[in-house]
């Protein structure tokens, strides 16, 4: 666009579906005791699940006996994915749910202590604005001004809603910060109960940003 066109940007809308429900997805074979480390969204390279793995794979033994691997999704690279999980021996810590219907996704969320999201492309999605909402501890990468991604995050959540991580040395910068909230479990609670009240202020329903995108469309017209 012309530089002197005025922008506007609005989020997406966020609709709950229950999350603060007492309801728990019936997770059988998850040790109850443990902390939960959830990922989701597609199998493919550009997500992430790769650097997630393996940012995993780093932590120490005596930190990975504290956690369980929630990955929710399909794709491409879920079989090499699968595989890698083998190859690095997070088998016995590693549960992965393929197909979860949206209506129960917040199921999950209520039973995940800290969600990590390493999209390439972005990540002010959906799926993550849901994740905020619920009032998850959130890691996302820092932006990458050479692409314009993830520039606009931190005007609605600072360093003290969400975990940023560099680009550089991503799996490993992964894994001190995971160790660290992993054996600082009131970091955990400080960064959840942050992120959900800054979610409050910032993220409203679909119903209501669909009638702020109708006003603007009407005002654009008129004038």
């Amino acid at each position: 666009l012309n530089g002197n066109v005025k922008r506007i940007i609005l989020l997406n809308g966020v609709d709950i579906l229950n999350s603060q429900s007492k309801n728990r997805v019936s997770l059988k074979k998850i040790n109850k005791n443990k902390i939960n480390v959830l990922f989701k969204g597609r199998f493919e390279k550009i997500k992430g699940c790769y650097e997630f793995i393996n940012g995993i794979s780093y932590l120490d033994q005596k930190t990975k006996r504290k956690i369980n691997i929630i990955m929710i999704g399909t794709g491409s690279e879920e079989k090499k994915i699968l595989k890698l999980v083998e190859k690095k021996k997070l088998k016995n810590i590693f549960f992965h749910f393929k197909n979860v219907p949206h209506k129960k996704i917040y199921l999950y969320h209520n039973v995940a202590n800290i969600y990590v999201s390493l999209n390439q492309a972005g990540n002010l999605s959906n799926s993550n604005l849901e994740c905020f909402k619920a009032g998850i501890c959130s890691i996302i990468p820092i932006e990458r001004k050479k692409f314009f991604r993830d520039v606009n995050i931190k005007k609605y959540f600072d360093e003290n809603d969400l975990i940023r991580i560099p680009w550089k040395n991503q799996e490993k910068e992964l894994s001190v910060i995971l160790k660290f909230l992993i054996n600082n479990k009131s970091k955990i609670k400080f960064y959840s109960k942050n992120i959900h009240e800054k979610s409050k202020k910032v993220l409203i329903s679909w119903n209501k940003r669909i009638g702020k995108e109708l006003k603007l469309l009407k005002e654009i017209y008129e004038n």
